[in-house]
Order: structure tokens, then sequence, then C-alpha cells
């Protein structure tokens, strides 16, 4: 994986934020981590894969609830493959019918990132992965976080461009860099990024 080997020779055991996560392996951008022995938080706001992760990731925390800038409750559409669920009531009715089922709605809570931190990590860590795949959520995710109370090394997130300097208009890949973000590769359906102060730290890219 590119980002394990960008990391430090050693490898030592970290910590991710995986917002979006899913299923604790189907498709999961922490699932690599885990079992190399990290830990984190894993957020979703489908309350199925809870006993999921108790049973087959119980050493991370599951958090069932939606991330946006604003605390509040907001409708989440279902769909028979769970990967196409959103809070965005114009995607869920494109999906419907054409990519998967809409099976039902329900309302949800809202919760900034940073407070759902500061909840499990009241001392603050720094994050060494963040992935975050939120089906249209993705930038309120971004300025919900405290990247100065949690400072994250590597970043993933979703975007729909063909290759990286395309990903590099996206509006959450804008809004990172704006924080001090780089793009550094794209890979299927995401972005990497990494914060500039490591980058900077191990000589990995020079400005």
């Amino acid at each position: 994986m590119l980002v394990w080997r960008m990391m430090d020779p050693d490898h030592s055991p970290s910590v991710y934020v995986d917002v979006g996560c899913n299923h604790p392996y189907h498709m999961s951008n922490s699932a690599f981590f885990y079992e190399r022995g990290w830990t984190g938080i894993a957020i979703d706001p489908n309350p199925s894969f809870k006993d999921d992760f108790e049973r087959l990731r119980p050493l991370d925390h599951f958090v069932n609830c939606g991330v946006g800038e604003e605390e509040a409750t907001l409708e989440y559409f279902y769909f028979e493959e769970p990967l196409y669920n959103t809070f965005d009531s114009a995607k869920a009715a494109t999906i419907n019918g054409i990519h998967s089922k809409l099976l039902q709605t329900q309302a949800v809570p809202i919760r900034r990132l940073d407070s759902i931190l500061i909840e499990y990590w009241p001392e603050g860590k720094q994050i060494r992965w963040m992935s975050i795949d939120a089906e249209g959520m993705d930038l309120q995710i971004v300025k919900s976080h405290d990247f100065d109370l949690f400072p994250v090394e590597f970043i993933c997130v979703e975007v729909n461009s063909l290759d990286l300097e395309r990903a590099c208009s996206d509006e959450v890949v804008c809004e990172l860099r704006f924080r001090g973000f780089i793009p550094i590769a794209k890979l299927c359906k995401s972005a990497i990024l990494i914060n500039s102060t490591f980058a900077d730290r191990w000589g990995l890219i020079r400005r």
C-alpha cells in the first residue's frame, strides 16, 4: 500500500479515524491498518454495522451517527446496497431504482467530528490515517474537524475525478489544500493527501 510504504520503517501501531466506515472489512479503508495492530474510531450512520464492528473489530470504537458542521438531525436514506446510503436527498433520488433500491428513511443525529473525537480522545491525539467517504457530506466533515487539536498525517477522500490533476479542483481537496495538505495520489475513486508538516519533516515532498 502506497501510504504504508511512506510511513516510518518500523510501522509501529498508531490510530485512525474512518468516517463513513461502512462494514468492518467489505470495501473498508481502515481494515488494512486494524490487521496490523492499529486501532481507531469508526463512524457510520447505519446502526447495522455496530454488531459487525463489535464482533469483527472489537478494539475499535464504533460511533453510530452522521457527521457534519452543525449538530442536528437529518433524514438518512437506506439502500439495499449500503454503500449507497446517503443524507443527500437529490443523490438518493438518482440512485433509487438505478443503482440500488431504497429501503427506508430514518432521522439520524449529526455530530461534529471534533466533538466525537474529544469524547473518545479527550487528551487529543495525532491521527496517522483518516478516511472520509460519506456520500455528499465530505466537505462538511472536513470543516467539522479541529486539525490543530487532532493533527492528521494522511487523509483519504472520495473524488470522482479521473486523475490527480483533476482531483486537485475537487471542492473537498481544495479545502484540504487550504488547510495545508498536499495531494499525492489518486487511487480508484479516492484521493490521498499528506499534511505538509509531515511531508517536509521527512523530505518526502519538496515544494
